[in-house]
């Protein structure tokens, strides 16, 4: 199976603006599995909590957990091609997306 093509790339670093739209699409070349799914892994939607956890650990009480990442489910427009729009809701976000074959 050849590398994923994904938008924005890996590393792409966006600027965007709170109330922004964002786009991330995935795309396989070859045979797909007829199961096949992506995902992507954000925390787009959790900047408080995220906010809260840096705070608490600079506090020395807890260490970061990975609890604020969720995985969203793409939606496949084709067979070996993934898709999803998200507003942003809050500032300092990312997310990145991988396909579960």
């Amino acid at each position: 199976m050849d590398k994923p093509i994904m938008s924005p790339a890996p590393g792409e670093r966006l600027l965007r603006f709170v109330g922004d739209r964002v786009r991330f699409s995935l795309k396989l070349a070859g045979d797909v599995p007829p199961g096949a799914r992506a995902l992507l892994r954000t925390n787009i939607g959790k900047a408080g909590r995220t906010r809260q956890e840096i705070i608490a650990s600079h506090a020395g009480k807890n260490p970061i957990s990975v609890a604020f990442w969720r995985d969203v489910p793409l939606q496949r427009n084709s067979p070996g091609e993934w898709s999803i729009e998200l507003p942003l809701t809050d500032a300092g976000q990312c997310a990145h997306r991988r396909p579960e074959l």
